[in-house]
This record gives structure tokens, sequence and C-alpha cells, in this order.
């Protein structure tokens, strides 16, 4: 069955039988009754807003792929919520649709920056945010020593269906440069000084492909759709890809 949605402008192409004619007459222009399948859902979107995120533009390309999930979500006539987590949720929208709904979920990330240091990433928190019956979008980089697998199947049990979606800046799919090099991790604190060679990048880059190996193995597990993409990929052809489409 239908629900109605809301108002827009005819195009063409438009059934003329969804024309409101009350709407038209006030506005002077042809309005369009828009209309949700009841069979529409609820779609969580969860992002990590940790200090890891910050570095290499991962925070810019996690935004960019949100705001284009909610948008064709709610275009769609679902409901979207949003949750930006990292040692605690530090935004959320509730489960709404339209055009305010949209709105608050992109405010809501662009009043939000990944701190310098600290914190952590436990996207489990979220897990109380959402609903048995929803479908969940995690979006992280997944760089814990844990892999987040405890997380992921807290989220997966919480939901009805799961995605989990990876983002890499180009340094960490790479590893360049050379000589010594001291290394930071933003959020614990802890450092390790080393000398870069071809052979010592080959060993991290091997290091990297076993996590994210891990991360998918879980996922998989969990019967979450999961895939991997890197800061300067086209963020459309990420989606495609991700969503099967």
């Amino acid at each position: 069955g239908l629900e109605f949605l809301d108002l827009r402008t005819y195009t063409a192409g438009d059934d003329v039988r969804h024309i409101d004619w009350r709407q038209t007459s006030r506005r002077v222009e042809p309005m369009v009754r828009r209309y949700r399948d009841e069979a529409a859902s609820d779609w969580f979107l969860c992002v990590d807003g940790s200090a890891s995120m910050r570095l290499g533009g991962k925070w810019t390309l996690a935004c960019e792929l949100t705001i284009a999930l909610a948008y064709a979500l709610i275009y769609g006539g679902h409901r979207v919520a949003l949750a930006v987590f990292a040692e605690r949720v530090h935004g959320y929208c509730r489960p709404g649709r339209g055009q305010h709904q949209f709105a608050a979920v992109l405010k809501t990330l662009l009043d939000y920056q990944p701190p310098r240091r600290g914190g952590a990433s436990s996207p489990g928190l979220c897990a109380d945010s959402v609903s048995r019956s929803g479908n969940l979008i995690l979006v992280s980089d997944f760089l814990c020593e844990d892999a987040m697998t405890e997380d992921l199947r807290r989220l997966r049990a919480a939901v009805s269906t799961a995605r989990a979606l990876q983002v890499l800046s180009k340094d960490e799919a790479a590893v360049p440069g050379k000589g010594a090099v001291r290394l930071i991790d933003v959020e614990s604190g802890a450092e390790r000084r080393l000398t870069l060679s071809q052979e010592s990048r080959s060993e991290a880059l091997a290091t990297l492909e076993d996590h994210v190996a891990r991360v998918r193995r879980t996922a998989a597990t969990l019967d979450m759709r999961f895939s991997r993409c890197v800061v300067g990929d086209d963020w459309e052809q990420v989606l495609v890809r991700h969503l099967g489409v």
C-alpha cells in the first residue's frame, strides 16, 4: 500500500493522477503528491568520528558517503537516523523523513570534527539507538587492534540487516616515505620509531591486509556486506560497488 509523504513541483513524466489540485491553485504551479511505500524501512547510519578519522581526508569522505546515503534513503521514503560515535555517541538524529530530517543529518555531520588526539572507536554504543527491525550502515576505518569484532557482533544482533564500509587514507593504503620515522597512535598516544624501507613497507601493507581480512571475515560470519575504499576514490563509484547497484 501507499501512504502520503509530501508535495513537490510537477515535472514531465509524473502521473497526472497524483496532481494535488488544491495545492496547485494555491501555489499557482502544478504540485504532485508523493507517496511512501508502506514497506519503507528504518535505516541507521553510524559514522566513526574518532581521532583516527581526522587523518588523511577520511572524515571528509565518510561525510560525503553518509550524506549521499541519507539523501537517497530519505528520497526513497525511508526513515533515516544518524549516530556519530567515538568513545561515546557525540551526535545523534532520531529516525525521521523528509527535507527537515536530511537537513538535521547534514548539520550534525558538518558541525562535528574528530578530535586531534585521544578518544576511542566504540560503534557498539550505537546498538542502544537502533531498532530490531531496522537496517544499519557502519562507516569507519576499523583501525582498532580488535578489529571491532565484539562491537560488530553487538550491532548485528540489534538490527535486521547490517553493512560495513571501511574508509582508509592514501598513506594507510600505500605507506609512503623512507628513512627514520616516528609513528604515533592518535587515539592511544602510543609511539613507535622505525626505519622505513621497502621491506618494512611491504610488512606494513601485509599487516594491513591481514587486518582488513579479519574485519571482512567477521562481517561475513555476521552476514554483513563489507567493502573498502580509499580517500581519492569517487564517492559515487564507492556506493555503487558497496550497494551492488
